[in-house]
Formats: structure tokens, sequence, C-alpha cells
């Protein structure tokens, strides 16, 4: 395993650029295919390649569901990407042809089976057939024929089931000309991605109805133009911090948006941190941290990591809820966040399996080691832990970066972190 040893004691103001917002790319590609409008994705070729490797994946995925199948199926390799999965196994359910799924053994270990089960439960007896392997090949036989125009969630795992759902529904619902519907499950995490996905479908051009219980797309007109694909507020969350250590900026995200991770403005405003600017001069974070966070993983899940980093330095123990859903992720958060608190010297207490306290350190370690487990944004947060503590760190496994944030210790080094 690769390890990586970054020096974040010395830091200074840096000019801080996310990547491009991988929620919104990834509804971005689906919607331009949909519309046939390449030009849509147009905002997203003015950020440098590599992409994440989520989005990547995505797009070389939806290209091969494109064109004649070969007779016997065509392979499509996903890696460690959930969301570009449950996507792309609802539009080949609706693609004629056989596809068979492949992606890392993380991520066969993740829920899917919800979502199988809406789909065949949709398509089924028009000829979907969807075969899942041990756990890999996912072999989808797709179709063209529809019943009625109805989807049903099932599961509450992840609000990606939701999303993959009405996405394909939006599909549908073009190409026949008529409203499909997806029903909720009574119960969808991260709620504010799923309002993501229906916002992206109204600026698309769907007439859309949506209500707690269920979404309805109606006609559709492609608009002429849509709203360029923002920097990521996921990777804002890492950025923050470092800009607050190092007296720099963020640029490129945009205080008024509505994306769930957003959250974290609010969250460093309750430890008395003063976040404000604009997209364009750069977000600035001033202000002497005091007290300790609160935050539920039901609203922003990606966050909750980068939050036990900053909880590390703060005077006052921090509260974490409605964690259950980190165990579900690329590795089992919950465990990987006790780990980076350990690391930094601090303590957690756990409470009921849904909530954990978090007790900072007395005195900050100088030198800190952590085991990414290949997740991207244990990886981040660690690098976070650095630089709020000023420490060193050796981490294992940091290439996992590129799923969500390719270029993100080129940004550390704009701010002065070393590497070694």
């Amino acid at each position: 395993m690769s390890r990586l040893v970054l020096d974040a004691r010395t830091l200074h103001p840096a000019q801080l650029q996310p990547p491009m917002s991988k929620s919104g790319a990834l509804r971005r590609l689906v919607l331009a295919r949909i519309a046939g409008r390449p030009d849509w994705l147009a905002s997203m070729r003015a950020f440098p390649r590599p992409w994440p490797s989520d989005v990547e994946r995505l797009e070389a995925a939806l290209a091969a569901l494109e064109g004649p199948v070969p007779s016997d199926g065509r392979d499509i390799d996903l890696g460690d990407g959930a969301a570009p999965l449950r996507i792309v196994m609802a539009q080949a359910a609706i693609s004629t042809g056989t596809y068979r799924l492949q992606g890392s053994a993380r991520l066969g270990a993740r829920p899917h089976a919800p979502l199988a089960d809406a789909l065949r439960e949709a398509l089924g007896s028009r000829g979907l057939r969807l075969k899942f392997g041990a756990p890999w090949p996912i072999e989808i036989v797709g179709t063209a024929d529809t019943g009625p125009a109805r989807f049903r969630t099932a599961g509450s795992e992840s609000s990606q089931f939701a999303t993959a759902l009405l996405l394909a529904a939006a599909a549908l619902a073009a190409r026949e000309k008529r409203p499909w519907t997806v029903e909720f499950a009574s119960t969808i995490p991260s709620r504010g991605y799923l309002d993501l996905t229906a916002r992206s479908l109204s600026e698309a051009g769907f007439a859309l109805d949506v209500r707690p219980e269920a979404a309805t797309l109606g006609a559709f007109r492609p608009a002429s133009a849509v709203p360029p694909v923002p920097a990521d507020w996921s990777a804002a969350g890492y950025l923050l911090p470092l800009a607050w250590r190092s007296g720099g900026t963020v640029l490129g995200v945009d205080l008024g948006s509505d994306h769930p991770d957003r959250s974290v403005v609010d969250l460093l405003a309750g430890i008395g941190l003063v976040v404000d600017g604009d997209p364009e001069s750069g977000i600035r974070v001033t202000g002497v941290a005091g007290g300790g966070l609160r935050a539920s993983a039901r609203l922003c899940p990606d966050l909750i990591p980068t939050l036990a980093a900053v909880a590390c330095v703060l005077p006052a123990p921090s509260t974490f809820t409605d964690l259950s859903i980190l165990r579900l992720k690329e590795s089992d958060r919950l465990e990987g966040i006790r780990a980076l608190v350990a690391a930094a010297g601090g303590r957690t207490e756990e409470v009921d399996g849904e909530a954990l306290r978090v007790m900072p350190p007395s005195e900050r370690r100088a030198e800190l080691t952590f085991e990414s487990r290949g997740d991207h944004r244990l990886a981040m947060a660690a690098a976070t832990l650095a630089v709020c503590a000023g420490a060193r760190l050796s981490l294992g496994d940091p290439d996992c970066v590129a799923k969500s944030f390719p270029g993100f210790y080129d940004q550390l080094g704009r701010a002065g972190v070393r590497f070694g």
C-alpha cells in the first residue's frame, strides 16, 4: 500500500479551487443524454481533467449504453462508484441489450437490492431481467417495453435509489411522451440530494410535480440553456478549514447554494467562525472557534468525517447523530471516524449505534498516522485534521481521493503543505 507524508505545520494564504460538483455533473450527464444536448456539458469541459473518477466512470458507462449492443452483451466497469452504478442500473434497465456491470469488492458489498427490486416490480413483466453475481457481475437484460408509468422506491439506505429511478422516469417520460411517477419510501436519507435531482430535472425542461410521497414528471421541452455545473460544496468542506488555518480563500462556491453540504457554513458559524465572501473574490473563514459541533448525518453525510477532524481541535466535545448510514459508504465510515479521532489522541463514545460524541485531545499531536481504508472522504478528512492541528501526517492509500477530488493534494500544496 502506498503512503504519503504531508507536513501542515507551516501554511500561507492561497486561493483554493474546488473541483466540479460531482452530484451536479452526474445528473447533467444523464440529462444531456436524454435531451440529446451535448452542449449542456460545456460548463463541465471548463474544469480540467482528470475529473472526479465517479464522473469519468458515468460518462464512459452512458456512452456504452449507446448504439448496437453485441449479441453476447457489453461489460461496463463502474469501479468504486455507487452513484454511477445505481444510475446505470436504472438506465440499462430501460435500454435494449444485455449489460454486465462490474465494480470493486467494496461496491459489491454496498446495498443495491432495493433499486433492483423497484426495477423488477415495474418492468419485470415487460421483459427486464436482472441477476446479481457474487457480487459481480450484475447482469441486466433491458427492455424498451413498459407498462404502468410508475416506479416505487424501496429501502431507506440511500437517496440514490430515488434519484436513479427519477432519472430513469425522466428518460421514459421523454421517450414515451407520457407522465411517469416515482413513489418514495417513507424515509429518504439526505433528502437534499433528491431535491437537487428535482431541480436539475426542472432546469432541463421537465414539468415536475414533487410531493413528499412522490414525484411526477410530465411534459418535456428541452431548455435552450441550463445553468453551469458549479464548484463542489462537498469538496469545499475540506478547503474551508484549510482557508481558516492558512488565511486563504475558497473560490467558485456560492453561499446562496441549496446543496446539502453548504450546511458546513452554518455549522462553522455555530462554533463562532465567520464565513463570508463571494465565488469570484473567494470565501474567507475567520475567527476563533469556541464550543463543539453538532451535526446530523441524515442531512449531510459526506461532511461528517471532515467535521470530526475539526472537532479534534475544538475546546469542547462535539456530537454527531444519525450515523448508521455511514456504515454503508466506501468504507465503514463510523469506524473510520473513531480511528481518526484516536489518531489525534481524542476519544469517542458511541450511543445506540446512531450517535457519536467526540472528545478532543488535551494536547495536540505533532505526528499523526492514519489508514484511509481506500475511502476518499476519510483520506481528505485525515489531511484536514493535519491542517487543523498543524501536524505531520503519514497517510495510507492516499490516491483514493481521485474518486471525488483528483487535485486535492495540489490545493493543499498551494497553501504551503509540504509532501515527502
